[in-house]
């Protein structure tokens, strides 16, 4: 299987052996609403402000509210760049677990030391057997009036799970939000097996059925997992198609 990722401008696409330029899973859904964002965005500015006037002395002048004014309004953007950074260590660590690699976690800062040794917990206990992990995948339709599209992604595991063939995907968000995280996992269980059923990602003895979200807390040092039932994987994957088709739709209109 030739799936690879390539740059064109600022964004990262998924490309197949005939060329084909696959919009990211992630990219498409974040193109929703995420009413939850806007309020963790005014939060970030509050925690700012305050962080700010708990430095004050008398009272502020225009001077010292400009100042504040323009950090409140990049705090997100900070809190965010950590919080991937974290995430992204913490995925890394997973995979190599996964792998069955040694990984001293001991040296990390706090918040990926918790995120990790949830996992490691987790996955020590658990009785799932990988077939892939972070495989790049591509799925591809001909849509009417467009021509063919695709999209792709790098699901984090995929799994035998109680002899059933499983898709997994880790985040260390600080809950389960929805639609958004199953519109994934069913978006990437729709581009496997339309792999398999062409002959590709061999390793699959049979079609995926279910999956799950495992949240690992950097905080908390708790790992929760969130399971979907196969129809409600699929369910989320045709939901995902329309807006895949909808977004292609919006583009050609451009």
């Amino acid at each position: 299987m030739s799936i690879t990722t390539t740059k064109k401008g600022r964004k990262t696409y998924y490309t197949n052996s005939e060329g084909l330029l696959a919009e990211r899973v992630t990219s498409i859904i974040g193109q929703l609403d995420k009413p939850a964002l806007i309020w963790w965005g005014i939060d970030c500015a509050l925690d700012k402000v305050e962080e700010l006037l708990d430095t004050l002395n008398g009272k502020p002048d225009s001077a010292f509210i400009e100042r504040m004014r323009r950090m409140a309004r990049v705090a997100r953007f900070k809190v965010s760049k950590t919080a991937l950074d974290v995430g992204s260590t913490v995925h890394s660590i997973a995979e190599g677990i996964i792998k069955g690699e040694d990984i001293d976690i001991s040296s990390y800062g706090e918040q990926v030391r918790n995120g990790a040794q949830s996992f490691i917990d987790w996955y020590g206990e658990s009785a799932i057997e990988p077939l892939y992990i972070e495989e790049p995948i591509l799925y591809k339709e001909d849509i009417e009036g467009i021509g063919v599209r695709g999209f792709g992604g790098r699901p984090d595991l995929i799994c035998m799970d109680g002899g059933k063939v499983a898709i997994y995907d880790w985040k260390t968000s600080k809950g389960f939000y929805e639609p958004s995280m199953p519109l994934q996992l069913g978006a990437y269980k729709l581009a496997a097996n339309q792999l398999r059923d062409n002959g590709e990602l061999e390793e699959l003895p049979e079609p995926i059925s279910n999956g799950a979200i495992g949240r690992m807390d950097k905080l908390t040092g708790e790992f929760e997992l969130k399971e979907y039932t196969a129809e409600e994987l699929d369910k989320y994957g045709q939901a995902f198609l329309e807006l895949f088709r909808y977004n292609a739709k919006i583009k050609e209109a451009k």
